[in-house]
C-alpha cells in the first residue's frame, strides 16, 4: 500500500515539474517577444515595453501624397502613391509627438491613408513637419531624410495627362500624355478609375474579375505626346454622376510611379484637370 502511495506521489511530482517547466519556457518566450507573462518573470528583471496600440490597428496597403499645383492657370492634383513603404511611413507618423500647435506653414502634401486618416506634410531643409488638425509633429532628422527619399523614389517628373476636348463619355475618354523628359518613358495599357467620396479618393470596384490588360508598350511621339483612348465599359461599366480620376503608371527604378487626370460627370459634363 505504501509502495503504491509512493508511486502516485512520484508521478504527481514529475507532472508538477513538467508543468512548471512548460510554464517557465512559455513565459521566457513571451518575455523575449516583449509580451506579458502568464505566470511570473521568474526572478528576471523584465518590464514589458510600452507600444503604440495604434500601430496594431489595421494598416493601409497604400499611402497617397496629394499635391495641388497650378499649371497654365489650371489647378490640378498630382498624386504620389506609395505601397512598399506604406507601413514604414505610418510608423513614422504614429510614433510622432503631436504636442505642438500647428505653425503658420503651408502643407505641401496631403497624406492620405486608406483607412481614411489624413495628415499634412511640410518639407524643410533640415526636417519634415506632419500636421493633424490643429497639432503638429516634427519628425526626427533620420525619419525626415527617409521620408524625402521615399517621396523622391515615387515622384514622376515632367509627365502630365489631360483629357482630350470633347472625348469624355460615361464609358470612356481619350487622354493626351505629355512627357518632356530627355529620355521618354514607355507606357502600357494599364489604368485605374478612382471616385472622390466624402473620405477622399476611393478605387472603383470592377464589375468583373475576367479582365486583363494587353502587354504592350507605347512610345511617346516626336511632339512629346501620346494619345490614349480608354474604354472602361467592360471593367467598370457606365459611370454615374460624380468626380473621378483616371490613374495610369510607368515603371522606373524598381518602382511604379503613378500619374492621373481628374474629370467630372454630371448633367453638364466638364473637365476639371
Amino acid at each position: 500500500m505504501k509502495k503504491k502511495v509512493g508511486i502516485v506521489i512520484g508521478i504527481i511530482i514529475i507532472i508538477a515539474i513538467l508543468v512548471v517547466g512548460i510554464v517557465y519556457l512559455v513565459d521566457l518566450n513571451r518575455m523575449n517577444n516583449n509580451e506579458p507573462v502568464l505566470f511570473s518573470t521568474w526572478g528576471k528583471d523584465y518590464e514589458q515595453e510600452k507600444t503604440n496600440t495604434k500601430l496594431d490597428e489595421e494598416r493601409s496597403l497604400k499611402v497617397t501624397f496629394d499635391q495641388y499645383v497650378t499649371q497654365a492657370d489650371v489647378d490640378r492634383v498630382e498624386s504620389i502613391e506609395v505601397i512598399d513603404e506604406a507601413k514604414e511611413i505610418q510608423d513614422m507618423i504614429y510614433n510622432a509627438d503631436f504636442s505642438e500647435e500647428t505653425c503658420d506653414g503651408v502643407s505641401i502634401y496631403s497624406i492620405n491613408f486608406e483607412n481614411g486618416e489624413n495628415y499634412g506634410l511640410e518639407i524643410f531643409d533640415d526636417n519634415c513637419h506632419i500636421t493633424y488638425g490643429n497639432t503638429e509633429a516634427v519628425l526626427t532628422k533620420e525619419d525626415s531624410q527617409r521620408l524625402k527619399e521615399i517621396l523622391d523614389k515615387y515622384t514622376l517628373k515632367n509627365v502630365t495627362m489631360d483629357v482630350k476636348d470633347g472625348s469624355l463619355t460615361r464609358n470612356g475618354v481619350t487622354v493626351i500624355i505629355t512627357d518632356t523628359n530627355k529620355e521618354h518613358y514607355s507606357y502600357d495599357e494599364w489604368y485605374r478609375i478612382d471616385k472622390f467620396e466624402v473620405d477622399g479618393w476611393q478605387e472603383l470596384e470592377p464589375i468583373t474579375d475576367d479582365y486583363a490588360f494587353t502587354d504592350i508598350a507605347w512610345l511617346i511621339g516626336e511632339d512629346n505626346t501620346l494619345e490614349d483612348k480608354v474604354d472602361w465599359s467592360d471593367l467598370y461599366g457606365e459611370l454615374e454622376d460624380g468626380r473621378y480620376r483616371l490613374v495610369k503608371r510607368i515603371y522606373d527604378g524598381g518602382a511604379y510611379k503613378y500619374f492621373s487626370t481628374d474629370f467630372y460627370l454630371g448633367d453638364d459634363t466638364e473637365i476639371i484637370n
